[in-house]
């Protein structure tokens, strides 16, 4: 999957699959659920298919950990996703986004749908191996490359997610 078509994952996804009463699902980073989504007017509630088809017009009601609630474009919403499930361009695209290292998670703030707080962990676990001479002798220098080659070779296939 190139850039291209990580840009367009959203767009390819179809709304009414994910934006559900009571779904999971990342905004800017933070895992909120869906408390009910309606038109701009806020009168209606859409059909699947307007959801899918008009996106744009519709706005969720979301309620974040806090009980706090905020109403939101539906496009500014995304599939809730793990470190994991990148494929290598996306966690360069995601390394561009962030500022690792950082002690806020707000520096965090993503549009691929992982969570701040984990991603918080995998930059953390990365800075690490960076300061570390012998555990991985080829990770010299923080470049994007090397930032994913980490997750995909260390973080996400030896288990500590």
């Amino acid at each position: 999957m190139d850039l291209q078509q990580t840009d367009n994952y959203t767009k390819m996804t179809k709304y009414s699959e994910y934006i559900k009463q009571g779904n999971e699902v990342c905004y800017n980073g933070i895992k909120v659920m869906v408390d009910e989504v309606l038109d701009y007017s806020f009168e209606e509630i859409p059909t699947k298919k307007e959801l899918d088809e008009t996106p744009n017009l519709f706005y969720a009601g979301i309620v974040y950990e806090d009980q706090s609630v905020e109403t939101v474009p539906i496009t500014k919403l995304v599939p809730l996703r793990h470190v994991t499930e990148l494929t290598e361009k996306e966690l360069i695209k995601l390394k561009k986004q962030i500022h690792s290292g950082s002690f806020f998670y707000g520096d965090y703030e993503n549009t691929l749908g992982v969570e701040r707080k984990e991603l918080s962990d995998v930059c953390d676990c990365y800075i690490e191996a960076l300061e570390s001479e012998s555990q991985y002798e080829w990770l010299t220098k923080d470049t994007l490359e090397n930032f994913a080659e980490y997750c995909m070779d260390y973080y996400c296939y030896s288990g500590n997610y």
